[in-house]
């Protein structure tokens, strides 16, 4: 493993349960587009196992700027907004590539974080994906089920599990992080309750064993 994983997880107290089965999926919808400074801020990975996904989805490279959907995963991830925002500036500051962490996480807590497409599109003000995933994520679950792990899967946007058919597996659907979300009434409820209080009952949809409890890392 790294060599900043040690004191990292001392500082944010992270216990790693080695006798979980579960392998836990977050499937945002595609990556990000926004560049600072020349910076893009999607992040690419050749390394398992993001090779076939190409991108590691909600992080952004050099934590150059704490995108919405970037805060509100790490809110989930370490159960606090406070200490989300901590870990965020703990790794920049530390200069803890964003690849890494994302290995990390994989490696040491079964959370992959994955989008359905490389790339997307706006056509008449609607979300069009670019070059799915679908095939690669059904691979990826198929095959950790045959090594005998459960899988739980979390969808971000509904874009994210459109036309994809999990059977066997525990999921949820979340609004997704995006900012533009808090200007529709009917989703801020939904958005604080998922993304703040990491509420079940606020998820779009979930099968009857699926928990958000299941990605927190501390």
């Amino acid at each position: 493993m790294f060599p900043w994983v040690n004191e990292f997880e001392k500082k944010f107290n992270i216990k790693v349960n080695y006798a979980d089965n579960v392998v836990r999926i977050i499937i945002g919808e595609a990556p990000y587009k926004q560049k600072l400074n020349g910076i893009d801020f999607k992040v690419f990975s050749k390394k398992n196992p993001f090779r076939d996904f190409r991108y590691i989805a909600f992080l952004v490279k050099d934590w150059i700027k704490v995108q919405d959907s970037l805060e509100m995963i790490f809110n989930m991830l370490f159960n606090s907004h406070s200490k989300g925002l901590e870990a965020i500036s703990y790794l920049r500051k530390h200069k803890v590539s964003a690849e890494e962490f994302g290995i990390y996480l994989y490696k040491r807590h079964s959370i992959l974080l994955v989008n359905r497409y490389l790339d997307s599109k706006t056509v008449t003000n609607k979300f069009v994906g670019i070059n799915d995933r679908n095939k690669y994520i059904l691979d990826f679950i198929s095959n950790i089920r045959k090594r005998g792990h459960d899988v739980y899967v979390l969808f971000v946007g509904k874009e994210s599990k459109k036309k994809l058919d999990l059977k066997g597996v525990e999921s949820g659907e979340a609004v997704h992080p995006s900012g533009s979300n808090l200007n529709k009434p009917k989703l801020v409820q939904k958005y604080y309750g998922v993304w703040y209080r990491f509420n079940d009952k606020d998820l779009t949809k979930a099968t009857k064993n699926f928990s958000l409890k299941h990605f927190t890392i501390v």
